[in-house]
Order: C-alpha cells, then sequence, then structure tokens
C-alpha cells in the first residue's frame, strides 16, 4: 500500500512537469561531448554522473529532474557538489529519507520523490504486448539502466517530443574519459530503444555517432 501511494504521489508531479513538453535527457556516455550547449525552451533530465555534463555550462535555471541514490552519492562526492551548485527542481530517489536527511542537501532541490527504478511499472507498460522476460537477454536485472528510466517517464506521461544524449549502451566510455567497468544493462537497454523506435515517432537521438542512432531518428532541438 505504501509503494502505491508513493507512485501515485510521484506520478502526480511527474505528469505536471511532463505531459506536453520537449524532454532533453542527457547520460554520462561518451557522445554527450557533442551537445555543446543546452538548448532553450527544453526539460533538463539527468542521472547518476551525468550532472557532470552541466558543470559549466552556461546555464540560468537548474535542472527539471535529477534522479540518484544514496549510494551512488556516497560513492561519488562530486555528483553531490554538483548537485548543490547547479540545483534540480525534482529529485527522485529511491532513498529519499537518506537524501532529506542530508543536510548538505538541503536547498538543493525544489521536490523530492520516490521512485525504485528496480520496479517494472512504467516499462512493463511501455513494451507490452512484450514482457519483461523478452527483452532481458543477458542482463542479470529486471530493470533498464537509469538513464532509460527517465526515458520511460517521458514517454509514458506524454511528453511531445523527447531527445537522447549520452545513453551508449555503455560503449566508448564516458565523456569525460574510458569506462573501467562492464556494462550492467547488457540487451534489456537495446531491446527496449527497439520497441521505441518502433513505437514512438517522437523520440530522437542527437548524436549520429551514438548507438542510439542505429535505432532512433537523428535530429537536434531547435
Amino acid at each position: 500500500m505504501k509503494r502505491f501511494f508513493l507512485r501515485f504521489q510521484t506520478a502526480r508531479v511527474l505528469k505536471r512537469l511532463i505531459r506536453g513538453e520537449r524532454i532533453l535527457i542527457v547520460g554520462s556516455g561518451r557522445s554527450a561531448s557533442e551537445l555543446a550547449d543546452i538548448p532553450p525552451g527544453i526539460k533538463l533530465f539527468t542521472c547518476n554522473a551525468g550532472i557532470r555534463f552541466f558543470d559549466g555550462k552556461a546555464m540560468d535555471r537548474p535542472l527539471d529532474l535529477f534522479f540518484c541514490n544514496k549510494a551512488k552519492l556516497q560513492r561519488e562526492k562530486e555528483i553531490e557538489l554538483l548537485l548543490v551548485k547547479i540545483r534540480t527542481r525534482v529529485f527522485v530517489s529511491r532513498n529519499t529519507d537518506g537524501i532529506r536527511e542530508n543536510t548538505a542537501l538541503r536547498g538543493s532541490y525544489e521536490r523530492l520523490l520516490y521512485d525504485d527504478s528496480t520496479d517494472p511499472w512504467y516499462l512493463t507498460r511501455l513494451i507490452r504486448p512484450q514482457g519483461v522476460q523478452d527483452i532481458q537477454g543477458r542482463c542479470e536485472a529486471t530493470w533498464t539502466s537509469t538513464g532509460m528510466r527517465l526515458l520511460q517517464y517521458a514517454l509514458y506521461f506524454g511528453a511531445r517530443e523527447v531527445y537522447v544524449v549520452g545513453m551508449d549502451f555503455g560503449e566508448n566510455g564516458y565523456f569525460w574519459g574510458p569506462k573501467p567497468n562492464p556494462w550492467g544493462h547488457p540487451d534489456i537497454d537495446e531491446n527496449f530503444i527497439r520497441i521505441v523506435s518502433a513505437k514512438y515517432r517522437n523520440v530522437f537521438s542527437i548524436s549520429s555517432k551514438s548507438p542510439l542512432s542505429h535505432h532512433l531518428p537523428v535530429k537536434r532541438p531547435a
């Protein structure tokens, strides 16, 4: 019952944030380096170390949505420092109690929302009639990467257009350097994108060099 209430509460805010809007989702993959400037008139979504992309960019506003869990913040202190500097309107995490207790983060977000990125609620509804087991492939997890979770938000809550960059299926490292660890979501992310490309005509890859461009049309936000 508590999970249902929290999901409803989160959904209400996300619907207001997303419906009818243009959304830019920035991941931490190498292709993010191709986006030199922040396009005007578009909502800015990122997660985890993707916030590093916005450091030093000319921004007159906070992020619109940032997703990160407590463990990631504890392991990568730079993320916390950047969040305090850049700020976000909506902070999504499955560790809301821990985030709320972190006094260093006070003032860095306007709304704190709960979402468990392992919950298949959005994924299953977007890929029907296929099921998670049909797209899981080699991935031991039954959920997508966090960046793909943001895409699920955008699609489920009715974004007008969605532009994606830096979500490269773990290929070619990060936009700031090599990736030392293997990608944790083989197959499931790419299989999800295949379904998205077949069902939706409003999702675009900003980069022609990203593996996403094998499935999505390439277009930059005007």
